[in-house]
């Protein structure tokens, strides 16, 4: 045995030499199975928790992009109706024009309830751009539907 090897055993305490290769005391034979398991069930559930976070995350941002581009082609569809500038009457004595806000009230109609700004008129007809609608709904914001003008209300 060489001096320094003398030297870390009794430094260090009663350690093996380094020729022996074996050692006394093993931290690792403490740790019982169920614990190892522990251990890796625990990684195991936070790699779980990261993947789901990031998914969650992925949906909000194409939800929010979604919800951005319906507002950009709404914005538009009124930017045209604003240039346009038509106005019509109908027999009830409602006057519809573009960029006015209309309600769907025919309650026998799919779109029943959708409300929107005018972009469109024709003898009987109204285009509108849709602004509001969500989920369950036959309708969201962006849509451009075509009704009879008996069917709609100005607001």
């Amino acid at each position: 045995m060489k001096l320094k090897d003398l030297l870390n055993e009794n430094i260090l305490g009663d350690l093996p030499s380094s020729k022996l290769m074996k050692m006394k005391w093993n931290p690792l034979a403490e740790v019982s199975a169920e614990e190892v398991d522990a251990e890796i069930e625990a990684a195991d559930a936070q790699i779980d928790a990261a993947k789901a976070k990031s998914k969650a995350s992925a949906a909000a941002e194409k939800d929010t992009i979604k919800s951005a581009k319906d507002k950009i082609k709404a914005a538009k569809a009124q930017m045209k109706v604003a240039e346009e500038g038509v106005i019509i009457e109908d027999h009830e004595g409602y006057t519809f024009g573009t960029g006015d806000i209309v309600n769907n009230r025919d309650v026998s109609c799919d779109h029943h309830g959708s409300k929107g700004f005018v972009i469109q008129l024709s003898a009987d007809d109204v285009k509108y751009s849709v602004t509001n609608g969500g989920d369950g709904t036959s309708y969201k914001p962006g849509d451009v539907l075509t009704k009879h003008k008996d069917q709609l209300e100005k607001i």
